[in-house]
């Protein structure tokens, strides 16, 4: 395992374990049954990925990814000063689309600027951004 596969698997678990912290953090607000059971899945895809890549990284005798505190308390920032007056499950949608949007982002850069990745990250990645898009696709229908 290289360098930028350590990277990526690094960056793979940063996006997802980001995500199930935004989940974790607007799910208590939902009042709509069926947005708060779209969400369960989704954190249980994130949390399936998330495990996927620390599994490789442990074989490669490599750290796992772990959170900075700093980054989550900025995220808790946003999400509550997003939700403050308006508790939607438009506006909780909307919020998870642009989360998702932003990590989407981060992943193409990462898979752009770590190309010597081998192919089993890469595809680890690009199932993520798939996964990623899928679930903003299903977010959309809320707002």
């Amino acid at each position: 395992m290289n360098r930028d596969d350590i990277e990526l698997l690094r960056r793979i678990q940063k996006n997802t374990a980001m995500a199930m912290k935004t989940i974790d953090l607007v799910e208590t607000k939902i009042r709509e049954d069926r947005l708060s059971d779209e969400m369960m899945e989704h954190n249980a895809g994130f949390f399936r990925i998330h495990e996927a890549a620390g599994e490789r990284l442990r074989k490669g005798k490599s750290q796992v990814f772990k959170t900075n505190p700093v980054d989550e308390l900025l995220l808790a920032g946003s999400l509550y000063g997003g939700t403050i007056i308006n508790t939607s499950a438009s506006r909780i949608a909307e919020l998870m689309i642009k989360e998702s949007n932003r990590e989407i982002t981060q992943l193409h850069k990462a898979l752009n600027h770590y190309a010597g990745a081998d192919e089993t990250t890469v595809e680890m990645a690009r199932e993520l951004v798939d996964f990623e898009e899928r679930c903003v696709e299903r977010y959309r229908k809320y707002l």
